[in-house]
């Protein structure tokens, strides 16, 4: 995954995901997020675990739609294999906005209570005038 920043609010993302499996309810979704401070990464600053399209749509807000329609489908599941280019996504309409500083996100995903796969992402939120 690939991000660049558009405008204050707006970040185009590109991203290729390929699992053995379709992304669908039948996937458990569990996301961590720690915040960057003192040197080191505190856990505990975001967390949810779901069914996947669920939690991604409770995640995401009135973006969900616009994710399935980029990854080629009108509801889910979404295919194992997906690559997305060019995707703006505008954190104001996010449901959970985050504070701007740096993010460690880890992702898992679980079927039948099993580990099947995990991506670990960092992140940096900040405003315009301090790039």
């Amino acid at each position: 995954m690939t991000q660049r920043k558009f405008n204050r609010t707006t970040n185009v993302i590109d991203l290729t995901l390929s699992t053995p499996w379709p992304l669908s309810d039948d996937i458990v979704l569990e996301i961590k997020t720690a915040t960057k401070k003192d040197g080191g990464y505190k856990p505990g600053s975001f967390y949810m675990k779901g069914p996947f399209c669920k939690t991604l749509q409770s995640l995401t807000g009135d973006l969900f739609n616009a994710i399935l329609n980029a990854t080629g489908v009108e509801e889910c599941p979404i295919p194992g294999d997906v690559k997305v280019d060019d995707f703006y996504v505008d954190s104001e309409k996010l449901n959970d906005q985050m504070l701007y500083g740096d993010y460690r996100v880890e992702l898992f995903f679980f079927v039948d209570s099993q580990t099947k796969g995990c991506y670990l992402m960092y992140m940096q939120l900040m405003s315009e005038e301090d790039e």
